[in-house]
């Protein structure tokens, strides 16, 4: 499944990463500056916080069938 992560820049949401899920519907952003984001998923939008630690767990997303 494809994954989109948005930034606001200059008064406009433009996508910062994409990624694809794995089998276990795990993803990884790499070098994501600290920051509020929105990840879409499946055409939902879901507001996700980016820190200063190396390494980040975004809550989960559960997406119905």
């Amino acid at each position: 499944m494809a994954l989109y992560l948005h930034r606001q820049e200059a008064g406009q949401w433009k996508v910062t990463a994409s990624a694809f899920t794995g089998p276990n519907g795990m993803y990884y952003f790499r070098g994501i500056a600290p920051g509020k984001y929105v990840l879409q998923v499946q055409g939902r939008n879901y507001p996700a916080q980016v820190g200063n630690a190396p390494l980040q767990d975004i809550p989960p997303v559960v997406i119905p069938r």
